[in-house]
């Protein structure tokens, strides 16, 4: 098809979509589409609810697209035709939905993450509490003997550094009294 001096076939349609990052085209004349890039089945529905008019048109037609038209006008300036820029929104819907995977996925890592943390951290806490209820328990039993281990320079170890002093002054206290 001539179109203003210019062959608009099948080969200019695709280098259109090419150089537009995807965009579709739709050449129309006479209300029939002259060349395509979409399927005929689409061209012509999309052709079926084209309503000539400034700005974008969104149109359901089982997909989503958006449809900007612009009228080709002949050498005495009466519009002959149209041509048609279609853009589905499946793209972008699949690049949201693909990117709402991955920050589910990315949440769900850092949660499970910081709950082990926390455990670990819980641990490694309770740890030397455990030991001093061990040995308290212990020394409720008689057994002056026992000792903790005062590793560190925090709070807890300054707890089993008395602990222990206590422990020590019991036994040496028993120890006196039994001798």
């Amino acid at each position: 098809v001539l179109v203003a001096g210019f062959v608009v076939d099948a080969a200019v349609a695709a280098d259109l979509k090419r150089r537009t990052g995807g965009s579709d085209f739709i050449f129309r004349a006479s209300g029939c589409g002259i060349v395509s890039t979409l399927p005929a089945s689409e061209t012509n529905r999309i052709l079926a609810r084209y309503a000539r008019s400034p700005g974008l048109q969104r149109m359901q037609l089982g997909k989503e697209f958006a449809v900007l038209g612009n009228p080709m006008n002949d050498v005495s300036g009466r519009p002959f035709g149209d041509l048609l820029m279609v853009r589905s929104y499946e793209p972008v819907r699949s690049g949201i939905q693909e990117l709402q995977r991955r920050l589910i996925w990315i949440w769900g890592t850092a949660i499970l993450g910081a709950a082990l943390m926390s455990s670990l951290i819980a641990r490694r806490t309770l740890r030397p509490i455990h030991q001093l209820d061990r040995a308290a328990e212990r020394i409720a039993n008689k057994d002056y003997s026992v000792r903790v281990s005062e590793a560190g320079g925090d709070e807890l170890a300054r707890l089993a550094r008395t602990f222990n002093q206590m422990s020590a002054s019991i036994q040496e206290a028993r120890d006196e009294l039994v001798a």
